[in-house]
Order: C-alpha cells, then structure tokens, then sequence
C-alpha cells in the first residue's frame, strides 16, 4: 500500500516538474522586451549586437530554444544566466545557501514558538483566548513589506541595534555579525508564520475540546495540561504539520520580499533581479528548484500525516 502511494505520488510530482518547467519557459519567453537590449553598450555597432543575440540563442524562434533547452536540461546543464554571465547552477548554488540559513532560521524559531503560545492561549480563560486570537490574526495579515520596513524603522534606524541589510560572505564573517544581520530578515519571516500557525493550532484545539469524550476527562479527575496535551494537542498535530510541508520551501526559495527589503542575497532577491532583467535561463532554473522543494516537502508532510492519523487512531482506544 505504501509502495503505491510512493509511485503515484512520485509520479504526480515528475508531472508538476514538467508542467512548472514548461509554463515558466513559455511565460519568461512570450513576455515583450528583449533581454539582450540591457546587455548592449551605449554606442555598440548593430553587428555586434546582433552577434550577442546570436551568441545566447535569443535570434530563434522560441520553439527552438525550448527544444534547445529542454535538451540541455536532460543533459544536467540548466544554462547560462543573461545578467550574471554566469552558469545558472553556479549563481544559484552561491544563493541557496544564504537562503537556506534563512529560511531555516525562521521556521525553527516559528514553528516550535507557534505551537508553545497556542497550548498558553488554549488553557487561558476565554477573554484572553479572543484577545490573543485577534492579535493572531492581525500579525499574521501585516504585509511582509510593511513589516520590513517597521522593524528596520525601529530597530536599526532609531536605536541602531541591528544592521539592516548586506550580510557579508558566509565563509569570510564572525559568527557574531552573521547573526546580527539574520535577526531582522527572520523575525520578518518568522512573525507572520508564528501568528498564522499558532491561530490554526488554537483553532484546532478549541474544535476538539467541545467533543464530549473531554467531559468524561474532566470528571475522571484529569488535569488541564493532561488534557491539553493528551487530548487537544495530540489530534489536532496534524494541521501543523500540513503548514509545515507547505512553508518547507520557504528554506529554499526564501522569501521575496524580505530577502529584498534587507538585501539578503538568496535565491529569493536572485529571481526578482532576474525577473526585472528579463534573465529567462535564471527564472526558469530557480523556478525548477522552487518547484521540485515544493514537491518534495509536500510528499514529506503527506507521509508524516498519514503516520500521525495512525498514532491518533491508536491513542481513540485509550480515551477515557
């Protein structure tokens, strides 16, 4: 049973591919303007700009170049990058990683924070539950570009605690100014996360805790963090872990805008400069690694649900 769920969801996941590959090809290619007007120097002759679009294959028609492309793809070279001059898998390798520390960063501070305030909201009396709630509800909604721009405000431009953007090299700084220039990036990240899955938890929890196994807890003399635990927070795992697989990527292709707001040089600010430069060979690789983090981190929260789905069922046996 499990060997079929793998190959239909392996399956599924090589068609998201294909599809992602083609439609980011045909949208970058069919879109006006050509890319190679930005390479040309002020004074060129034609002939050597009609050289350059030669030499990067922008003179063909487009079925071509997907042909040419999709070919490359199949031999393990995803292209060079029109802005960069440089190999596609070089300029993102050089950016996953700072994406990566990101992202990461972000996730382990939200996920583990998000689920602790949900367990505090649940066993508080219902007036702070509302309150916390709503206040939930209102981080989790702050545009990340206001969110951005607010902390920088504060906390770099009017106390100067923090930098606000251009981290250095990852191999050539102290540990120290590497971590002052990932706080504000991550808490951008992390904030509306935090609030977003903590609201779903709480949501959860409160859903199960009318149930009327529950009553029979309480009379049996059960504590409040017992039931808490046991009972709400046990079951209702599950939607955590579906938000999870779905911020998963986030490790990987950061986050657009924050990594722009404070100049974070992942693979996130990398497609934005390639969009706005019309670098189709960069848009279309890292939109082929986005999707393939998505694919997979989708199919790893899948298994995982499946498993807590049987713990849960399990656990129904020994409910008082």
């Amino acid at each position: 049973m499990l060997g079929r769920w793998l190959t239909l969801r392996i399956g599924r996941g090589v068609l998201t591919l294909i599809v992602v590959f083609f439609a980011s090809f045909l949208l970058a290619t069919l879109l006006p303007g050509d890319p190679a007007q930005r390479l040309d120097v002020p004074g060129i002759g034609s002939e050597q700009a009609e050289m350059t679009r030669r030499a990067l294959g922008l003179d063909q028609p487009w079925p071509s170049r997907m042909i040419r492309t999709v070919t490359s793809y199949l031999s393990g070279d995803m292209g060079v990058s029109i802005s960069r001059k440089k190999p596609v898998v070089d300029v993102l390798a050089a950016a996953i990683p700072y994406s990566l520390y990101l992202g990461g960063t972000a996730l382990l501070c939200a996920y583990p924070l998000a689920v602790i305030l949900a367990i505090v909201l649940i066993a508080a009396d219902r007036k702070v539950r509302r309150t916390g709630d709503r206040l939930l509800l209102v981080i989790a909604t702050l545009p990340q570009f206001w969110l951005g721009a607010m902390l920088i405000f504060f906390l770099h431009s009017l106390l100067g605690w923090l930098p606000a953007s251009h981290a250095g090299p990852l191999g050539e700084t102290s540990t120290g100014l590497h971590l002052s220039h990932l706080v504000l990036p991550t808490l951008c990240l992390a904030l509306p996360i935090l609030a977003a899955v903590a609201r779903y938890q709480l949501r959860g929890m409160a859903e199960i805790e009318r149930k009327a196994h529950l009553l029979l807890a309480r009379a049996l003399g059960k504590t409040r963090f017992q039931i808490v635990v046991n009972h709400l927070l046990r079951p209702s795992i599950g939607v955590v872990v579906i938000l999870l697989g779905l911020d998963l990527p986030l490790i990987v292709s950061g986050a657009i805008v924050v990594e722009v707001v404070f100049s974070w040089p992942g693979i996130g600010r990398v497609v934005a400069g390639a969009i706005l430069s019309q670098d189709y060979p960069l848009v279309l690789g890292a939109s082929v690694i986005i999707a393939f983090f998505v694919v997979f981190a989708s199919a790893a929260s899948d298994l995982v649900i499946r498993r807590i789905d049987r713990s849960i069922e399990a656990h129904a046996e020994e409910r008082p």
